[in-house]
């Protein structure tokens, strides 16, 4: 796909020490995994402003004054429309190439209890299983 669009690729292949050894946070570009984290959580970490995993190196005065915005604010409906203009600006300009969002599905038998929802999407309740007991 990238050789349709006219962009060379030379792979190197790295360990997972060298990767996120010295060099990590200046590589030109790499491939990266994070965790299904609350938009704003993740974003905080990794594109809002001053973001200390910034990996690409993404700037962009609207996308920091939205993100100001959003994290001070706590009218809920506000917030969410401004992570909806916020996700419009990764996906405009921002630098990840997000290739998939993998579902994540928690499936348990009828005699299981004490599981309850996630509130940040990680598996039971952020593996909370020592809540859970069997009817």
């Amino acid at each position: 796909q990238a050789k349709a669009a006219g962009v060379n690729i030379k792979l190197q292949q790295t360990n997972t020490a060298q990767y996120f050894g010295p060099n990590w946070l200046s590589w030109n570009f790499a491939q990266d995994y994070w965790n299904w984290y609350t938009y704003l959580v993740q974003a905080a970490q990794v594109t809002g402003p001053k973001a200390q995993l910034d990996e690409t190196h993404f700037s962009n005065p609207k996308y920091d004054k939205l993100f100001k915005e959003a994290v001070g604010t706590t009218d809920k409906s506000r917030q969410t429309e401004l992570i909806h203009e916020l996700q419009k600006v990764d996906y405009d300009e921002g630098a990840y190439i997000i290739p998939n969002f993998p579902p994540i599905i928690d499936g348990y038998a009828s005699n299981v209890n004490g599981l309850v929802p996630s509130k940040n999407g990680i598996s039971f309740n952020n593996y909370d299983l020592k809540s859970a007991w069997l009817a």
